[in-house]
């Protein structure tokens, strides 16, 4: 694959990046070599069962990041062992199966998506560590007496370290379904400060604010109204603060 130019467009450099890092500025970065990189896209063409292609035209390369099964299948040692590559010979390679496989980047992106989260938290198993008394001496409280101290201690930490991994197995499935589910419907995904949808204050119009605090006076009209009884019974600064927000979005909602 030599003959392919060896420079990369902005698009390819930033599309690269996205697809082969994960948390870098973290305690617990994800990073791909070229030729990890280059099985993930050998497993594109394995399970759209268009690997044939590939051996037609580049069977040298073909045989180095040949799966032969389904992703599940192969264990991590595989991706990680080293293999040959020439210089931007994974990006040939990512321009070649373009051009083969329909839909190629979304799926590459998606199935990336997996190995990097996978890969992050085989880290998390190995550097979570073990919850300390200061974090779980109050707990005790709890069942304190209903067991012999030790066992309890014991029963305590493991609980607590078992519940610290569930919930980062579930933090990094949530973040690894948001990418896949966005290219699903073909779109893509957005963070918290790029909501695709938002309305500032400043968007609505005069009318709308009207209309807005009167429905909310007259939700308080009536629940004032239904639980009368009971609020004359209340403490007299509850029921002057209840009704003075009454007021008040009642003088707001006919300005």
């Amino acid at each position: 694959m030599s003959e392919t130019p060896l420079r990369l467009s902005a698009e390819e450099s930033k599309f690269l990046t996205k697809v082969t890092t994960l948390g870098s500025a973290t305690a617990l970065p994800v990073v791909m070599s070229a030729g990890e990189f280059a099985k993930l896209i050998g497993m594109v063409y394995y399970d759209t069962e268009r690997f044939s292609k590939l051996e037609k035209i580049h069977p040298g390369l073909a045989a180095k990041i040949n799966p032969g099964f389904d992703y599940y299948c192969v264990p991590d040692g595989w991706f990680e062992a080293p293999i040959q590559l020439g210089e931007l010979e994974h990006v040939a390679l990512m321009r070649q199966a373009a051009i083969d496989i329909p839909d190629f980047f979304t799926y590459l992106r998606c199935l990336s998506e997996l190995h990097k989260r996978r890969k992050k938290y085989t880290k998390i198993l190995s550097a979570q560590p073990m919850p300390t008394m200061v974090q779980v001496s109050p707990r005790s409280l709890m069942e304190y007496g209903h067991v012999e101290p030790e066992a309890l201690a014991s029963w305590l930490t493991w609980r607590k370290f078992f519940y610290d991994l569930d919930n980062r197995s579930a933090q990094e499935t949530g973040y690894l379904f948001e990418p896949i589910l966005a290219a699903a419907i073909g779109g893509e995904p957005k963070g918290n400060l790029s909501k695709p949808l938002s309305q500032p204050l400043g968007a609505l119009t005069n009318h709308e604010l009207r209309r807005s605090s009167l429905a909310n006076s007259e939700v308080l009209r009536g629940s004032l109204k239904a639980h009368g009884p009971r609020l004359s019974s209340a403490p007299t600064t509850l029921r002057r603060d209840v009704r003075w927000t009454a007021g008040r979005q009642c003088r707001a909602g006919h300005r």
